[in-house]
């Protein structure tokens, strides 16, 4: 844990193989399995605001991403599961790539990885406008999770 957001050094290689050098500036990282780094700053920030974004939930997810998907308790729900990550996944980077807004941050639209950590967080941070906007979604994270966060709200 680190007091508030830390810089990385950063070299990154486009597809062309050129390569950047640089320094990123970061809230928190997920590294390998079972490593979590994150900005205390950043963690009282959003422990205060439902606004849809949660750097605990998001670096936690790319635990449970990253490294092989959700365990889910059968087949069937594992192949509905990934029809619908893709189609969602599809449609927000489409989204993105118009310039629209929406309900899901854009950063979502990196990488499916990303997208499982923006979802996450939107799930537990804004429940009910997630049920609402992308119902099919929602019910996929429901299973997921085993949880229902809307009906926290709804009461």
């Amino acid at each position: 844990v680190y007091p508030e957001a830390f810089v990385v050094d950063m070299n990154e290689e486009d597809e062309f193989g050129f390569v950047a050098e640089g320094a990123d500036i970061r809230e928190g990282e997920s590294w390998g399995v079972g490593t979590v780094v994150i900005s205390w700053e950043d963690v009282i920030t959003d422990t205060h605001a439902f606004d849809g974004r949660n750097i605990i939930l998001h670096e936690f997810a790319h635990q449970l991403y990253d490294h092989g998907e959700p365990r889910l308790p059968d087949t069937a729900t594992a192949e509905a599961w990934r029809a619908c990550f893709d189609a969602a996944y599809a449609a927000h980077a489409d989204a993105v790539a118009r310039d629209e807004e929406g309900l899901l941050d854009p950063y979502g639209a990196e990488d499916p990885a990303e997208f499982f950590s923006v979802i996450t967080e939107t799930f537990f941070e804004l429940p009910q406008e997630m049920r609402e906007v992308h119902p099919d979604l929602y019910a996929q994270l429901c299973a997921v999770y085993r949880q229902n966060p809307a009906a926290y709200f709804d009461r």
